[in-house]
């Protein structure tokens, strides 16, 4: 987490949790995504909203979102340097 006076410029990416990450999204995104973080003051989403609107299982999207969360931390992503988002847990995001 950054502390009050960081001037670090601020990054928000994330991913729809559609299914398993795979190595494409490592070389794609997270390797970058690892360096940034000591960087930037990052914020990587899990952009839950726009998949529960059209997934059949509720459920099924849920445990995708742990299963994201879960893959970040597994590849370095670290919570104490940047913060993870989950999108349907922000209320005003539906406003």
């Amino acid at each position: 987490m950054t502390t009050d006076g960081d001037d670090r410029q601020r990054i928000l990416t994330g991913v729809r949790p559609t299914g398993a990450l795979h190595l494409g999204h490592y070389a794609g995104a997270l390797e970058n995504w690892i360096r940034l973080q000591d960087e930037y003051d990052c914020f990587f989403l899990i952009a839950d909203y726009q998949v529960s609107d059209h997934a059949d299982d509720i459920d099924r999207v849920r445990e995708a979102v742990i299963e994201v969360a879960t893959d970040w931390l597994a590849v370095g992503l670290d919570p104490d340097r940047s913060h993870f988002v989950i999108e349907s847990l922000i209320p005003e995001h539906a406003e």
